[in-house]
């Protein structure tokens, strides 16, 4: 997935992972904006969730990504 503008990094999502994104262009840059930062906002989420490895997952115990004990 391409970028919308220079300034936003491109999201790259496993190819079996698709969105229909159907809300129509309104006309107006700023509003047009809001929704395709929407759309990126979701695809990101989905993306550190793709990335993310289960067998790290502590739920008893282990530390936070500060250092701090987690019980």
């Amino acid at each position: 997935m391409e970028p919308t503008s220079p300034n936003r990094p491109k999201i790259e999502l496993p190819s079996d992972l698709t969105y229909t994104f159907d809300w129509p262009k309104t006309g107006d840059p700023d509003k047009d904006a809001v929704l395709s930062d929407s759309e990126q906002s979701i695809k990101a989420v989905d993306l550190a969730i793709v990335n993310q490895d289960a067998r790290e997952c502590k739920s008893n115990g282990g530390s936070d990504d500060h250092g701090r004990d987690v019980k």
